[in-house]
């Protein structure tokens, strides 16, 4: 079998890929997440030495480039996942801010991802979008909690409270799971004397999220009657033998609302803790929140990660307009 040629990057584009991936091991960056950027802009180049042979050096890149690059290459050639290509844009985007700031290979107006969002628009697709509930959906998600009085699985009086407190709290701050799970009682102490949720969340990082009235009183209803293990742990959030909850034992819980709900049965099928915490965005966005403030509430490290809300509303608006009467 003939072996396949190798790509030849041009060397400034190697030599700019090196210094770059040098910055990130200076600043302590793990040695995997140098390896996938590394890849991720590697291929990019890989990409121009085929697509735009003419481009020898980085300032020659343009944005046509990355339009084409995300828009036709990467979605409809090599047909990556939205995750992929959302990974691979944030790799590329901060590369070319360390070639702006750090460097100063390129001016700023110059920056190819300069006003990236205009790429990031065309690239999102209608179908890709993710699952969240609707604020009458959310309601009947909660109404199906309330409504829940049998006994099955030997079910105690308390865990009714505990259901209703903790999907209230996700629906309401718009944690990730894990965050959840760590939620300590020493945090719940603090939690009801500001109204203000601590929240551990990646990186070790702390963000504050004040709490809705409802929800502290939600939480505090619960708190007063979660039973007491033997020794204390210290978790919130128990199960029925009175160990911490694990993100299995809330997906499990999620699946059983879900399923006595009233929802459309994509929604009753692919409901996941992460999907509330998309409803709780896109909540927000609709009352008003700007992307930085639902990017602080979030935690999210990118505010390009938070940008897959807009066309949540843009979708929303254009489906509002097309259930207006005809005239």
């Amino acid at each position: 079998m003939e072996q396949q040629k190798e790509i030849q990057i041009p060397n400034p584009f190697l030599h700019y890929l090196d210094l770059y991936l040098g910055t990130l091991l200076g600043k302590g960056k793990a040695a995997k997440t140098i390896e996938n950027y590394g890849r991720d802009i590697r291929l990019f180049f890989e990409y121009l030495a085929i697509a735009y042979p003419s481009v020898q050096d980085v300032p020659a890149i343009r944005r046509e480039h990355m339009y084409t690059y995300f828009n036709h290459h990467l979605t409809l050639q090599r047909g990556n996942a939205q995750t992929t290509i959302q990974r691979r844009r944030i790799a590329l985007r901060q590369f070319f801010q360390f070639l702006v700031i750090d460097v100063k290979v390129i001016a700023a107006s110059d920056n190819p991802y300069h006003e990236e969002s205009a790429i990031r628009e065309k690239v999102v697709k209608q179908d890709k979008l993710p699952i969240f509930l609707e604020i009458h959906e959310a309601i009947a998600f909660l109404e199906a909690i309330f409504k829940r009085d049998d006994k099955r699985g030997g079910r105690k009086d308390w865990m009714k409270e505990r259901d209703i407190a903790l999907f209230s709290f996700i629906l309401g701050t718009g944690v990730r799971i894990s965050e959840l799970c760590n939620m300590t009682v020493e945090r719940y102490e603090t939690l009801i004397s500001s109204g203000t949720a601590r929240i551990l969340g990646k990186g070790d990082k702390d963000r504050d999220i004040p709490m809705r009235e409802i929800d502290l009183r939600r939480l505090e209803q619960y708190m007063n009657v979660r039973p007491k293990p033997e020794p204390e742990h210290g978790c919130i959030w128990l199960t029925k033998s009175l160990q911490p909850m694990v993100p299995r034992n809330i997906q499990g819980i999620i699946k059983t609302y879900a399923g006595r709900a009233d929802l459309p049965m994509e929604k009753k099928r692919r409901l996941t803790p992460h999907k509330l915490r998309h409803s709780y965005a896109s909540l927000l966005l609709e009352n008003g929140a700007d992307l930085r403030t639902i990017q602080e509430l979030l935690g999210h490290a990118d505010i390009s990660t938070t940008q897959i809300y807009t066309h949540i509303l843009k979708s929303k608006k254009q489906q509002a307009i097309e259930n207006l009467p005809q005239f």
